[in-house]
């Protein structure tokens, strides 16, 4: 077998977060950072799985598996052990013949950022392993994880997307984001990393709540993609934020933390702790100095980052 290399871009949600799972149309967006996967054959008849997986800090998992079932032989981190032999195993669900071979293979995983800003570690795994394997991505989602899906299908596609679950299957709709003023945004690191599972099983909306908000989060969503000006976009966030506050009974981040920005703040994916998008009308060097001088070291422009087509 010849090296085989797979790649998937990171992602980030614009809008939707928690309300996609009750089927409101979300806003997502692939990143310039992805996940790489080189995948090799060894000269031993050993029938194992050789694992490495390395972010912008370094290696941090190194681990060996049986081929015959996925079970660890040895690993350094027991939690990403068990997490690519999820994958795995759920892979051989899928496709009863992946990695029935008589040798052995080693498999190197390089993110282009670090794990803990949530631009998704795991999603771009998965969507790589899918891609070697050749199964549906969505499918071995939805096997090992009990998160919509949206950032499966935002890393397949590659481009920006309105994701919506009707009735537990998901529409993916292709789009482009032709801001002019994409360099008013700005995407800053809170430093806490969510998990999306822990804060997926703390969300408990009150059902009658929903069903309006679902039509109010996807109004929103559509909106963006025709909004033309920095203010109606503003507007937008706002909105979206006040939505969700409510909805889980917490303070849109801005008026938490951020009360004397001049501009508007917008939590991305489980609130409290990655990334936030800041808009404002100032120049970005000024837009960086307010964060900078607020303790926050990772700044990351709008269009540095972002591909919006």
């Amino acid at each position: 077998m010849k090296k085989q290399s797979f790649y998937t871009p990171g992602k980030l949600m614009l809008t939707g977060e928690y309300l996609v799972l009750n089927g409101a149309e979300a806003l997502a967006v692939p990143l310039r950072l992805g996940q790489q996967m080189d995948v090799y054959a060894t000269a031993q008849a050993d029938q194992t799985l050789v694992w490495t997986s390395e972010d912008t800090e370094g290696v941090f998992f190194e681990g060996e598996f049986s081929l015959r079932d996925f079970s660890v032989i040895h690993s350094n981190n027991t939690e990403a052990a068990d997490f690519v032999g999820g994958v795995l195993k759920g892979v051989r669900e899928l496709k009863k013949n992946f990695l029935q071979y008589d040798y052995g293979i080693k498999v190197h995983c390089t993110i282009e950022f670090s794990r803990q800003y949530g631009f998704g570690s795991s999603s771009t795994f998965i969507c790589n392993v899918a891609k070697w394997a050749e199964v549906d991505p969505l499918e071995l989602n939805t096997r090992i994880s009990e998160g919509s899906g949206y950032d499966i299908a935002v890393g397949m596609a590659g481009t920006p997307i309105i994701y919506q679950l009707v009735n537990g299957k998901a529409e993916i709709f292709k789009v482009e984001l032709n801001y002019s003023f994409t360099d008013k945004l700005l995407l800053v690191y809170l430093g806490h990393k969510q998990s999306t599972s822990s804060s997926l099983s703390l969300y408990k909306p009150d059902v009658e709540k929903v069903a309006s908000n679902v039509k109010e989060i996807s109004h929103i969503t559509n909106h963006l993609l025709e909004v033309k000006t920095l203010k109606g976009f503003q507007n937008s966030i706002r909105k979206h934020e006040g939505i969700i506050g409510r909805l889980i009974g917490r303070t849109p981040v801005k008026e938490r933390e951020f009360s004397d920005f001049n501009g508007d703040i917008k939590s991305l994916g489980a609130w409290g702790g990655d990334f936030i998008l800041a808009v404002s009308d100032a120049e970005m060097p000024e837009l960086e100095n307010y964060f900078k001088t607020r303790g926050y070291q990772v700044l990351l422009p709008f269009n540095d980052l972002v591909l919006s087509h």
